[in-house]
């Protein structure tokens, strides 16, 4: 067996040299791949979660008006004091019927902006959390994928890297999604049993 020359040992480093050069250009190609990847994935993680609490949204707001609100209606006007006033007001002259109509209307009105307002607080509140939740975690994937890209040394070890770390923190930031959109069924369903007992 031949020992290694001089001149051979000298390619070998170039070699070795040349590879090294090269290697942040990669690295940086990456991590930009990467980080637009992120962007796209956490986009539509956000239109998920917006597109869910809009549809849970709607549905607290059909049941306010078709169970909560008549229920109230109902409550409201069977009460004596507004009997009594209904009539007194349809048996009297016009401009009193007028103010008694606009007075009811205005109670009306009010309570099935606090009926809606009081359904929809706790689903506002979580959409709010849920996507605060959602990008502190892609935050954190990118945060990762930038100290990965400016710390290690070969190409290898950034795609083990990221190949075990990036899934990771996306698999944290569905589990999160799954958690809130499970919260926003919680909340109505809730609602939904409350107003049948």
């Amino acid at each position: 067996m031949k020992k290694p020359t001089f001149f051979t040992m000298i390619l070998g480093l170039l070699f070795l040299a040349s590879c090294a050069s090269t290697l942040p250009k990669e690295t940086v190609k990456m991590s930009v791949l990467l980080e637009k990847q992120i962007d796209v994935l956490e986009k539509n993680h956000i239109d998920v979660i917006n597109l869910y609490f809009v549809e849970k949204k709607l549905q607290t707001k059909t049941f306010v008006d078709n169970e909560l609100y008549p229920a109230w209606l109902d409550d409201f006007f069977g009460k004596d004091v507004v009997k009594k006033g209904w009539n007194e007001a349809v048996e009297g002259d016009s401009a009193k019927r007028m103010e008694t109509f606009k007075g009811i209307v205005k109670i009306v009105q009010n309570e099935y902006n606090v009926l809606l307002q009081t359904a929809m607080a706790p689903l506002d509140k979580l959409h709010v959390e849920s996507l605060e939740a959602i990008r502190e975690e892609y935050q954190k994937a990118r945060s990762m994928n930038r100290t990965i890209g400016e710390n290690i040394s070969s190409v290898h070890e950034v795609q083990e890297a990221r190949n075990q770390l990036i899934p990771q923190k996306i698999k944290d930031a569905e589990d999160a999604l799954h958690q809130y959109l499970q919260k926003a069924d919680d909340i109505v369903d809730t609602m939904r049993n409350s107003q049948n007992e």
